[in-house]
């Protein structure tokens, strides 16, 4: 389905398959979910290892152990384009999946030396700390937190940056987002030639009209936001 093999997944977290088209609200649901220990099914653009697009089913299945312990979430995909003849299948190996396990089956491990901590090791974890409590915050409400970077132009800088490291894909679609909301402030002719060539540019799109370019924009960055 995606064209890589075992040994490029193995211990590599999934979202290596997303890419430009990737929908947001998608990747927020995921994070919800596994942060949350709920159950989804969802549709998801990803990208298999020529770049190619597809897009799957993918379906989320929280383990918990007999102490009531959180431990995973079991992933099953299909391929959409083959879903009206693998639902029943897809759903029959989903239920088979086991929701508990024993706990002395596979314990938690402990590390003694954890409860030790200096002070600049408890300085490193509150900086840790903080750092997973914004993203944590970030996650639950995506829309409002993008939308206030729009208009803060040093954060929106700051957070480009950071993704053009950490996750180009993700970085052009917030330059996307951050050009087209530029065209504000342009004359409608001059507004409606930039959607024309930003669509070109970033979504491999000619359109034919301004309108038309601009509704392009529009969709595809309420998607990523």
């Amino acid at each position: 389905l995606t064209g890589y093999t075992q040994d490029d997944f193995v211990g590599r977290n999934c979202r290596f398959l997303q890419g430009r088209r990737t929908e947001g609200a998608a990747v927020r649901a995921m994070t919800t979910a596994i942060r949350k220990a709920d159950d989804l099914t969802i549709k998801v653009t990803n990208y298999r290892k020529d770049k190619t697009e597809f897009v799957l089913v993918l379906a989320l299945h929280p383990v918990h152990d007999t102490s009531g312990e959180y431990r995973y979430q079991i992933g099953i995909q299909c391929d959409a384009s083959r879903w009206s003849s693998e639902q029943a299948l897809f759903e029959k190996v989903r239920k088979a999946l086991p929701t508990h396990f024993e706990s002395s089956a596979q314990q938690t491990k402990y590390d003694e030396s954890l409860t030790k901590v200096d002070t600049k090791a408890q300085r490193k974890q509150w900086a840790d700390s903080l750092k997973k409590f914004t993203r944590l915050v970030w996650s639950m409400d995506w829309d409002t937190t993008l939308k206030q970077f729009m208009d803060e132009q040093q954060a929106l800088q700051a957070f480009y940056g950071y993704l053009s490291k950490t996750s180009p894909n993700e970085a052009l679609q917030l330059e996307m987002c951050m050009n087209a909301k530029q065209l504000e402030a342009l004359p409608e002719e001059q507004a409606a030639a930039a959607a024309i060539q930003m669509c070109a540019n970033y979504l491999g799109i000619q359109a034919a009209i301004g309108e038309a370019a601009l509704g392009s924009l529009n969709t595809q960055g309420e998607q990523s936001m």
